[in-house]
């Protein structure tokens, strides 16, 4: 079986400022955000005999590999197609139909995510089933 897949992670995120004080003047300052929200979706499917699959959110779109589905855990490495870094997450069944879990890498950091995953027959992402349907 295939399966959609679409959740949220959240990142701190980090930065520069300028702030002006009357005393002396312009300085910079690091600023600190905690946690923001990101949306994702995606599918994994099997192909060649190994899951594989896609993903895409407010980053771009990446590649999903390493992918492992069990009924107590879901796991999976990301790659975005324009960064060379690796992302790993982790996920555990903890809450009703949603999976809890966290992610880490060397360039993103560390952060908490859920998924939400969903089985679809496996000729979901095909035209001709579709065509099928529609003259039917």
């Amino acid at each position: 079986m295939a399966h959609l897949i679409q959740g949220f992670f959240f990142q701190g995120k980090s930065g520069l400022d300028v702030r002006f004080d009357t005393d002396i003047g312009a300085r910079a300052v690091i600023v600190t955000v905690p946690e923001m929200q990101f949306m994702y979706a995606g599918a994994i499917w099997e192909e060649d005999g190994e899951l594989t699959g896609l993903i895409r959110d407010d980053f771009g779109h990446a590649r999903l590999s390493e992918i492992s589905i069990s009924d107590t855990g879901i796991a999976f490495t990301k790659k975005y197609d324009d960064r060379n870094d690796l992302i790993h997450y982790k996920f555990t069944k903890k809450d009703g139909n949603s999976w809890i879990g966290e992610y880490g890498g060397h360039d993103s950091g560390k952060g908490m995510a859920r998924l939400f995953l969903t089985e679809v027959p496996d000729d979901s992402f095909y035209p001709e089933p579709i065509k099928k349907l529609l003259a039917a």
